[in-house]
């Protein structure tokens, strides 16, 4: 692979020169490289996966296209670490509203005590529903966590006396409409 500098013939230019060389377009760079040879078949998992990616680019710009979702996607892309909205959007297409952690430190039971809720990735996640049972299964209390900085958090609302064997489930939801399931266990704790 090598970079094509100050030639104004080249700047700007994508597709193939012949058939064995490829140019193509990254940040705002003309690279060139040898053109790859396939040697069988893709599998039908491969097939999968183009015809995923395929949809993701679609959705990307189709969304981008609207002011607002495209303001989102450059935040997002931000947040996140891409280098363009548009790889933001592809992303937020392929990637479910998933959790990576909680923090429950500050719970023991009591009316006001926070449980942080750490996103996979930032500015995915739109809702995340909360409920909390007893260690015998039954419902103590549920309701919608808020954003806190680029985390979330709930507060509880309801006293629960024996936190040791809690457990606190978690739906998350993204602009897409999708959602993920998540549950912490507490053992460790007694009220």
């Amino acid at each position: 692979m090598g970079k094509v500098r100050n030639n104004a013939l080249m700047r700007g230019f994508s597709g193939a020169i012949g058939d064995d060389l490829v140019l193509r377009q990254l940040d705002k760079q003309t690279i060139f490289s040898r053109r790859g040879v396939v040697k069988k078949k893709p599998s039908e998992q491969q097939t999968a996966n183009r015809m995923r990616f395929a949809e993701a680019a679609l959705f990307a710009a189709s969304k981008l296209k609207q002011p607002k979702a495209s303001l989102e996607y450059k935040i997002m892309a931000a947040l996140q670490g891409h280098r363009t909205a548009q790889l933001a959007a592809i992303s937020d297409f392929l990637n479910d509203p998933k959790i990576a952690g909680v923090d429950l430190k500050e719970y023991n039971g009591r009316v006001g005590d926070v449980i942080g809720i750490i996103p996979e990735l930032p500015y995915k996640i739109i809702a995340i529903d909360v409920q909390i049972f007893a260690a015998d299964g039954t419902l103590l209390e549920e309701g919608k966590a808020v954003e806190h900085e680029l985390n979330w958090k709930y507060i509880a609302t309801v006293v629960n006396p024996m936190t040791k064997g809690t457990t606190i489930a978690f739906v998350s939801h993204d602009r897409l409409g999708k959602t993920t399931a998540f549950s912490s266990f507490l053992k460790g704790k007694n009220g």
